[in-house]
């Protein structure tokens, strides 16, 4: 995957708050933060 430009991401580290600027508003996991995972697929 790697030669694909991919980078392999283990799953525990997506569902940690995301701490960086975001315009997620309310956008939240279950228990109501914004999460790594959200940032990047919440869009799925």
């Amino acid at each position: 995957m790697a030669s694909l430009g991919y980078v392999l991401v283990p799953e525990p580290a997506l569902h940690r708050p995301y701490d960086g600027v975001t315009s997620l508003g309310t956008h939240t996991s279950p228990r109501g933060e914004a999460t790594w995972w959200i940032r990047f697929f919440d869009y799925l």
